[in-house]
């Protein structure tokens, strides 16, 4: 089971990654078979684990980016084996693996897309979200508080991209000042019941993001456009990182963010009373559609659920351009589109604006449900459990805790896993 956790440490196993500088990020894949690491040192090192010994073997290494690697993150596995990186050279680059490349070879992945940050400040922080092959998206945070949200125009092939929105989230930071940038997705496929029952959008997408001191969630309306839905309150310092369960069957979510200051805070977002006119759960449940096609936007070749995508070509050519698309996009970029196309500048008056209730824009109820204290001095990192129950932990005192959540909200220390080498 995914929150079933190890009795003892022979189930962990430390291994030298072999890189020459700090290691920015570490990411698996949805199965946990394969691992991804990204360096100061410009270098992408890919592990597979070995299904007969357990092991983690070097899949391969190569450098990525022109200065350091700031995030890697896998790709859905609907989309095949590809990563994602953003790098201090303010780009933002496709990988994709080409399994007839020798392992080890340096180029057993191709850069098949690359684009520039258009303020020319470095992207920190990006986050993939997809729940089929006929869409993709991928948010884009920048070190000068600019978010962006890009729609594979065509998933096949991932080498092109279309902007669909830009936030402005946060006033650019002081040139030497310390910054902190962090944005996931919803990782659910829709909202919850709760939600749409309130009047949030079916076909919403969502991310919450750490802006310096500061922890926001926004949404999309029936208008398609990002709004800010809630506000995470009580951070102290910056945030390094958050985190939202996957929800299974919860009316609520779950959020988690780890902070300077020590603290690891966990917020439980609740929707409003819903109007009396609302859709019960079975209709609601009724009305489930098994596309992605929001009612507005006609069935297209690109909405409709296609079978599992051949290999791809290892000769697909990288690209910095959005060249013109074949299919349209999906109701939610193609909204999202519509929206940024008529807008002017990105100002302080963006983020007012989008407080203005519209339909489809509810805001959610949020709760601080933990603030929790341990040894991790500065905390880095949490990580929650595919079944949204579990979150782990990850600080300067060089220690992964586990936190499980009981039946009346409270988080209590369920383990704890030290990084001291093998004697």
């Amino acid at each position: 089971m995914a929150d079933r956790l190890p009795e003892s440490s022979a189930h962990y196993q430390m291994f030298n990654h072999g890189h020459e500088d700090l290691v920015r990020e570490v990411d698996f894949n949805l199965y946990g078979t394969r691992l991804v690491t990204a360096s100061s040192d410009q270098r992408i090192k890919v592990y597979d684990k070995d299904k007969d010994c357990g092991k983690w073997k070097l899949c391969d290494t190569w450098r990525a980016h022109d200065a350091e690697v700031n995030c890697a993150k896998w790709l859905s596995p609907f989309l095949g084996h590809g990563i994602g990186t953003v790098g201090e050279d303010g780009k933002f680059k496709i990988w994709l693996e080409d399994e007839h490349e020798a392992t080890n070879s340096g180029r057993r992945f191709r850069c098949i897309y690359t684009t520039m940050s258009n303020s020319r400040v470095p992207y920190v922080s990006l986050s993939f979200i997809s729940h089929d092959i006929s869409n993709l998206f991928v948010a884009l945070v920048s070190r000068d508080g600019q978010l962006q949200v890009f729609e594979a125009a065509e998933p096949e092939s991932l080498g092109s991209w279309v902007l669909v929105d830009q936030i402005q989230i946060a006033p650019p930071p002081a040139r030497e000042e310390e910054t902190s940038f962090k944005v996931q997705f919803d990782p659910s496929e829709k909202p919850c019941y709760a939600a749409i029952r309130a009047g949030v959008d079916k076909y919403a997408l969502s991310f919450v993001i750490a802006s310096m001191d500061h922890c926001s969630v926004w949404r999309t309306g029936s208008d398609r456009r990002f709004y800010l839905a809630a506000d995470l309150p009580g951070h102290r310092g910056l945030i390094r990182d958050v985190a939202w369960a996957p929800r299974t069957s919860r009316a609520v979510d779950y959020i988690a963010t780890a902070c300077k200051d020590g603290y690891i805070r966990i917020f439980r977002l609740s929707s409003p009373t819903p109007p009396p006119n609302a859709p019960s759960y079975e209709d609601l449940a009724l009305r489930s559609p098994t596309t992605a096609t929001h009612p507005s936007q006609p069935p297209s070749s690109s909405s409709a659920r296609k079978p599992p995508p051949q290999p791809r070509s290892s000769t697909a050519k990288a690209t910095a351009t959005n060249p013109p698309r074949n299919n349209p996009p999906s109701g939610i970029g193609a909204g999202l589109a519509g929206a940024a196309s008529s807008r002017t500048a990105l100002n302080g008056a963006l983020h007012t604006r989008r407080d203005v209730p519209a339909p489809g824009q509810v805001k959610a109820l949020v709760e601080t449900v933990a603030e929790l204290e341990d040894q991790h001095r500065e905390v880095w990192r949490v990580k929650w459990s595919l079944a949204g129950t579990v979150l782990a932990s990850g600080g300067d005192d060089g220690k992964i805790r586990m936190w499980r959540r009981t039946h009346n909200d409270v988080f209590v220390p369920t383990a704890e896993v030290a990084a001291e080498s093998e004697s």
